[in-house]
């Protein structure tokens, strides 16, 4: 299923002497036939197999309350009537965040909040053993942005739109925010997929406890030595800026997207921007030609 694009030229950030070029791809709108919404059916579609011995089982993921992967997950569960339920991190009252928690906390089974990403171990082995508890039988975790092979291996057929949209550009770097490291990894394998051997650069929007290089390195290549291509490049985000909140790089350059007719996810698609800007802005990548990947779509309709 194609999905509804656009590309944005952001060539005016850089300045009018700027010899580089930066562009932006973004999904047009979200819904079902969005970017992650690929990987999220894919995956449902394995669980509803007959043979799967969790076919009837309820599922508990992790995500903030306004998550693009939470509200477009938990409409395709419903859809189904498979129980979703999910161990939430409070976002900032943002229009993108209100408008995905609108969609999906009335469709949860239930909920259990964190503040911090450091409980989820513990909450998950709770959460997990309420759910059994409830429905009877095993509950299925989906770890947060993805669910393994399966749906890293959909999500990489949707990402080789974004790869074609770069190769007409000519493009020399791709640049995204990673959360999990899912769309990352299936941007690296589509690339692959393609005979392209673009540089990826992932700025972390997640603790690196959460995301690392090895594990980044296990979500391109499950299987040891499938690939000898380099691996994407996992970039700390400067601003140390906790996961979830808006830092005031990623608000500038999210005002600075939106005064060229873009709008931005502010807790990754804004911060990716932000770190092109700043290394422009150092020297380090002047002249560079660049697209970044919106990951994240506009806010979500109900």
């Amino acid at each position: 299923m194609p999905i509804r694009d656009r590309l944005t030229d952001l060539g005016p950030l850089l300045g009018p002497s700027a010899t580089g070029s930066l562009w932006a791809w973004s999904e047009a709108e979200a819904g079902p036939g969005g970017l992650k919404a690929h990987g999220a059916r894919a995956w449902l579609d394995a669980l509803d197999l007959p043979t799967h011995p969790h076919r009837r089982s309820p599922v508990l993921t992790a995500a903030t309350t306004g998550s693009h992967h939470l509200s477009g997950l938990a409409r395709l569960a419903a859809a189904r009537g498979r129980p979703l339920a999910a161990i939430l991190l409070p976002q900032p009252p943002h229009p993108h965040a209100l408008a995905n928690a609108r969609i999906s906390l009335p469709l949860l089974q239930a909920s259990w909040t964190l503040t911090r990403w450091s409980e989820l171990p513990p909450a998950r082995a709770r959460a997990l053993a309420e759910l059994e508890a409830q429905h009877g039988h095993e509950a299925v975790w989906l770890p947060p942005g993805g669910g393994g092979e399966v749906w890293t291996a959909a999500l990489s057929e949707a990402c080789e739109q974004v790869v074609r949209r770069a190769a007409e550009l000519q493009v020399e770097r791709i640049v995204l925010a990673a959360g999990s490291g899912t769309t990352t990894a299936a941007l690296w394998l589509a690339l692959g997929r393609l005979g392209l051997e673009l540089p990826l650069l992932a700025v972390s929007a997640v603790p690196r406890a959460a995301l690392s290089e090895a594990e980044l390195a296990r979500r391109c290549r499950p299987r040891a030595g499938s690939d000898g291509r380099p691996l994407p490049t996992l970039i700390v985000d400067p601003s140390g800026t906790p996961y979830g909140r808006e830092s005031p790089a990623a608000q500038r350059a999210r005002d600075q997207a939106q005064a060229l007719g873009l709008p931005l996810d502010p807790f990754y698609s804004a911060r990716a921007l932000a770190w092109c800007l700043a290394e422009h802005d150092g020297g380090r990548l002047r002249g560079a030609s660049l697209l970044v990947c919106g990951n994240e779509a506009p806010p979500a309709q109900s």
